[in-house]
């Protein structure tokens, strides 16, 4: 799973590159990885979701979980 989480995420989504890309269209990728995170954490699958969280960390996007949803932040 980190692997084809990785893949996704780094080379098909291309995070890392995103350097100053129009703001909708990385609004459109973060709506769809939270997606994943948030199906992540209703299966109980812990493990992705904190991949996920700590790879986004690491590229520098801060994911917050919070009652009325989750959200993201750039470093």
């Amino acid at each position: 799973m980190k692997t084809a989480i990785d893949g996704l995420v780094f080379d098909v989504l291309g995070l890392t590159e995103i350097k100053s890309a129009d703001d909708s269209k990385l609004n459109a990728v973060m709506e769809f990885i939270l997606e994943i995170k948030k199906k992540a954490r209703e299966n109980k699958d812990w493990p992705t979701s904190d991949l996920l969280r700590d790879r986004l960390a690491e590229a520098g996007i801060q994911i917050k979980d919070s009652k009325e949803g989750v959200t993201y932040s750039i470093q």
